[in-house]
């Protein structure tokens, strides 16, 4: 029995990052994850990710799906229609009081599904009967976010949720019920929770780190300040970081670099997304 080694492992991330995004304006995919790395002999054949298109008329929703995440067996999606939930069966929407687009998701636990939209902030949990029920979170808001705009980012870490608001800030809800901002002077992009680290990256600066209520810039990651990065990737001791069309970068032991791969030149001519 022979593993993947470090190039076949990121081949087969990316094929993985690839196929999730089959999704796009029209369709909605559902890629089921391989169960074992491993491949028999000599003979390598990473293969691609069993995958299934659906169509907006199956799926019955809005044409857009910004967000999309499985917990508790299920398939979670920010839709322009509302939450789009898919249980391998069947298909529904369930859509907040005001009809809001949704734009980011991120499930908890105690089976809560947090939001954000247009104009909307809050969670999804089950009543008695089990179905789900919104709540908004708008009210707990400081007067400030009384015009919130759009949420496109949220991530959770030990319990706190963090959400970007605006171009250049970023909100902690805390769980105690407190509120902390973190705001840039440049543009905020892709944030995305790592156990119980954030990380997102500002633009024309590089990547931030938020860890015990404190953010800090990453040392020598101003190599990242003119990439759009698409996503964190945990892996083992290190933190892997895909960027649209700049290939894939490794952050380990507080060093920041590019990862080699035999797929670099896929990476760079095509376009990932997360």
């Amino acid at each position: 029995m022979h593993y993947f080694n470090r190039s076949k492992i990121t081949a087969y991330i990316t094929k993985k990052l690839s196929s999730y995004r089959l999704l796009g304006t029209y369709s909605v995919v559902v890629a089921l994850h391989l169960a074992t790395m491993s491949v028999i002999a000599q003979n390598l054949n990473l293969g691609i990710p069993p995958i299934e298109n659906y169509s907006k008329k199956t799926f019955g929703a809005g044409t857009q799906n910004r967000a999309m995440s499985t917990f508790n067996g299920r398939l979670y999606s920010a839709n322009n229609g509302g939450l789009l939930i898919y249980d391998g069966i069947k298909w529904s929407v369930i859509q907040t009081p005001q009809n809001s687009i949704l734009r980011s998701l991120a499930p908890s636990s105690g089976d809560t599904i947090y939001v954000g939209g247009q104009g909307e902030l809050g969670f999804f949990r089950p009543n008695e009967a089990g179905d789900l029920v919104y709540e908004s979170l708008l009210e707990a808001l400081p007067q400030e976010y009384d015009n919130l705009g759009e949420v496109w980012e949220m991530s959770l870490a030990e319990g706190d949720l963090y959400v970007k608001l605006s171009d250049n800030q970023i909100l902690k809800l805390d769980k105690s019920g407190t509120h902390v901002s973190y705001i840039h002077e440049k543009s905020i992009g892709k944030l995305e929770a790592i156990g119980d680290q954030i990380y997102y990256q500002v633009d024309e600066t590089g990547i931030f780190l938020i860890e015990n209520g404190a953010s800090n810039f990453i040392a020598n990651s101003e190599i990242l300040s003119d990439v759009e990065v698409r996503s964190f990737i945990k892996m083992k001791e290190a933190i892997l970081i895909v960027t649209k069309s700049n290939g894939i970068y490794i952050l380990e032991d507080k060093k920041l670099e590019s990862w080699p791969t035999n797929v670099d030149q896929l990476l760079r001519t095509a376009i990932v997304n997360n």
